[in-house]
């Protein structure tokens, strides 16, 4: 309370009177906790640190705390120190039971200084809303199955998977990878975000080895059907179902079998599926190849040369990648298969597969950390594995080997290079002895948007307050927010100490929504495989991704892209529905080149005949996997008389059906098919709710796809493999490219604009970004009509 004195003149006498100043909040140090979430059913901070003083040098005590929602926090769910003795009133103020309930609060404080009370109104407390996490019961994965997708089994999906602190990148899983040889239970956390609230769930999976198929194989002469396979099991469970391509059921061998791809199915009592692609080739021919494998790990410059005898020219080669010729270049890691007919029609084909090394890895860290001030730390690059041996290491302080002595405080950079001039980069965030551990939680930020994040917590080793805080965009707060996605350093100062600590993180930008397949069908006049899809994210796409798994089981390649704007449709005229059924998967790529999670495989529905004798045809194909959207299979007959007829119908967990016709009868012919439940969509398109198999006599012939796909693929991995370096850059960005090719490089900001372009054909082409501001800016390739975006940040 402040005195004012005054003197009245005519009585000539003075009056005191009494000014008292009401207690106020001091907002900038008053803290809003910025990770409030729901569920949350333990004691947390609402405010921390909240103050009130009073100008006055009053004693201050908080009479009461209300809350504007009982339901959300309740008055009697919150407490702080209620009194100071002094004019300044330094506390917490915190929600005893927690915040189980999402929403927003207004607080009223009611503040006395024992002369008059006052009602401050806290900033508004918004409590987000912590999402619900849902799993697949009973969610097996077989060693067959390869590289698995976890985010089949979880909802919603898109969050992160680990197992003992451990990530799966992009929700990856492979058992045999992990070094699960044996079944095995195993469970993984999952960790799923939206905004700044986190949910947390476990994940059980049953693990299963699937059984191993070797085929042997007789050949048989051009124009006969002499041939024959035999199948021998290895490992997983007994047997429950096995087939072949051909059409027949229940036997290890086959055969009476004309020169040609085919496919050997089995399932056992796991319901682990494996499948093996074997050709039966014409006796006296052959098919000879000279690999060139891919130097580094995901790059695409692969090579196959082959040459053939015994066939008589000319000689038309159609491989499956879409190329033709006996010469493929710009190939990735994977197994490509080749057809060769001659002039008699004389048909052989050959799996060649293209290997690469190991993705080059390492672990960098510190040895020791510099005394404040001083240059006696040290950093070490261990671990190196993958590539190609001998190693060498350089550091960004121009530092060669493997430990880099005498350091400072700041971040230093290893790149290691590998034999055939690979290259791993690993920054060391060097922290000074004595001065504090920064930890981080990172939100990713949208395509072209501002929305990232980085909540940081410290811990102070000398236990002196923060000096200052400084990140690499300027910001001066304890958290980073509302920033795009780019690399983001973090220097923290202890007071007192001047000792500085340093810590660096990358906000990733959101990957797009995983698009599925809805049905793939077999489409009744060109005898193609005819993808279908429904647009399940339809801002900021820029294309999708088509994959086809190759002969090797849960191998799947890059064969082709459909731009956002065309219609979802697909038509692959390359793998051949007539000779063997062929499973696919797909991905979305937004404009910022983030490519989402891959959808779940669909495998086609391949149809056979054989001839029973009696006036009697058994018709038999394998299951479609991808959906179980159906409940009967319909089976329909042709004949010369009376055209396509309806022949019977029978469960979907049968894939046989018996028709008393003669196998003779002209013109006789077979289709499946499955109506699904859900129409499917595809966008200026017609509805598809029917799925068919091949005809067992349709025609098919190689030929052209959706937007001239043959050639997009190869050229889009081409792109791909050009590498860029370094990222982050202070001003030179060069690229590198395996061949000749002239690219466009045309720099972007986020916003789209034209920052800069350049036209090359260079093996090496380094563009100069000194004149840029700082920031993340698009870097657009293009080779001919195909492009594809990288991100580059400028320091």
């Amino acid at each position: 309370m402040r005195i004012l004195a005054t003197t009245v003149g005519i009585l000539m006498c003075s009056v005191s009177f009494a000014v008292n100043t009401l207690p106020g909040l001091n907002l900038s140090q008053t803290v809003l906790n910025p990770q409030l979430c729901s569920g949350n059913n333990w004691e947390t901070a609402l405010f921390q640190p909240l103050e009130i003083t009073d100008i006055d040098g009053d004693p201050i005590t908080i009479v009461s705390i209300t809350s504007s929602n009982q339901s959300i926090i309740p008055d009697a769910g919150m407490y702080a120190a209620t009194t100071s003795g002094v004019a300044t009133l330094n506390t917490y103020l915190y929600a005893t039971n927690g915040t189980p309930v999402s929403g927003s609060v207004v607080i009223t404080l009611e503040v006395s200084d024992g002369i008059g009370t006052a009602f401050l109104t806290l900033p508004t407390v918004v409590i987000g809303e912590t999402p619900t996490i849902t799993f697949v019961n009973n969610a097996q994965i077989c060693s067959s199955e390869g590289t698995v997708d976890l985010n089949q089994f979880v909802s919603p999906a898109g969050g992160v998977f680990d197992n003992d602190g451990m990530i799966y990148p992009n929700a990856e899983f492979n058992m045999l990878d992990q070094g699960y040889t044996a079944n095995d239970v195993v469970g993984i956390n999952y960790t799923y975000s939206e905004g700044v609230c986190p949910a947390y769930d476990f994940l059980t999976l049953n693990l299963f080895i699937s059984p191993s198929v070797s085929i042997a194989t007789t050949p048989t002469s051009c124009g006969t059907s002499t041939g024959a396979a035999v199948a021998t099991v290895t490992g997983g469970a007994p047997v429950l179902s096995q087939s072949w391509s051909n059409g027949v059921t229940g036997t290890a061998s086959i055969s009476t079998l004309a020169a040609g791809q085919y496919m050997y199915y089995l399932t056992d009592t796991n319901h682990c599926a494996t499948s093996a692609a074997f050709g039966i080739d014409p006796a006296g021919v052959s098919i000879n190849e000279t690999v060139t494998d891919v130097t580094c790990y995901s790059q695409a410059n692969g090579a196959i040369t082959i040459s053939q005898t015994g066939l008589t020219t000319p000689v038309t080669y159609v491989w499956t990648s879409g190329h033709t010729g006996t010469s493929v270049t710009g190939l990735l890691a994977g197994t490509y298969t080749v057809y060769a007919t001659d002039a008699n029609n004389c048909m052989i084909s050959k799996a060649i597969t293209v290997a690469q090394p190991e993705k080059l890895t390492f672990q960098a860290d510190y040895n020791v950390q510099p005394t404040c001030g001083s240059n006696d730390g040290e950093v070490e690059v261990y671990a190196i594995s993958g590539g190609t041996a001998p190693y060498t290491t350089i550091w960004s302080n121009g530092t060669t080997g493997e430990i880099n002595s005498n350091l400072s405080f700041g971040i230093y950079s290893a790149t290691v290079t590998d034999a055939n001039n690979c290259m791993a980069i690993k920054p060391v965030y060097l922290s000074e002895n004595n001065s504090a551990d920064i930890s981080g939680n990172v939100i990713p930020a949208a395509c072209g948007g501002n929305d990232g994040k980085i909540f940081t917590d410290f811990w102070i080793w000398s236990g002196d307050p923060v000096q200052s805080i400084v990140w690499s965009n300027g910001a001066t707060t304890q958290h980073l927010t509302d920033v795009p996605a780019a690399n983001y350093v973090c220097t923290l100062t202890v007071a007192n100490t001047g000792c500085k600590a340093i810590k660096g993180w990358n906000i990733p930008v959101v990957k797009p929504l995983r698009q599925d397949l809805c049905i793939i069908t077999v489409d009744s006049l060109t005898t193609t495989n005819l993808l279908v899809w429904e647009k399940v994210q339809t801002v900021g796409i820029d294309h999708y991704t088509i994959y086809r798994e190759t002969s090797t089981q849960g191998e799947y390649v890059l064969i082709d892209t459909v731009d956002f704007d065309n219609i979802s449709l697909f038509n692959d005229v390359i793998a051949s529905p007539s000779e063997r059924s062929w499973s696919y998967k797909i991905g979305a790529v937004n404009v910022c080149g983030e490519e989402s999670p891959l959808s779940i495989a669909h495998r086609t529905i391949h149809l056979d005949l054989l001839d029973l004798g009696s006036n009697s045809v058994q018709v038999n194909w394998n299951a479609y996997e991808g959906t179980t959207a159906f409940t009967d299979y319909i089976v329909w007959r042709y004949t010369t008389a009376n055209g396509w007829e309806q022949a019977g119908t029978v469960p979907s967990s049968t894939l046989t059906f018996t028709d008393g016709v003669d196998y003779t009868t002209p013109g006789l012919d077979y289709m499946v098919e499955f109506l699904l439940t859900e129409f499917c969509s595809a966008e200026k398109a017609q509805d598809f709710n029917t799925v068919r198999s091949n005809r067992e006599r349709g025609q098919f012939a190689a030929g052209e796809g959706v937007g001239d796909a043959s050639s997009n693929g190869i050229g889009e991995n081409y792109l791909n493999a050009i590498g860029m370096y370094p990222n982050p850059t202070s001003d030179k960005l060069t690229f590198v490219q395996d061949g000749h090719e002239k690219i466009t490089y045309n720099i972007l900001s986020l916003s789209g604009q034209l920052m800069q372009t350049s036209q090359s054909n260079q093996a090496n082409t380094v563009l100069d970004l000194s004149q840029l501001n700082a920031g993340v800016y698009l870097v657009e390739l293009k080779l001919n009509d195909i492009k594809i975006i990288k991100r580059v940040v400028k320091l």
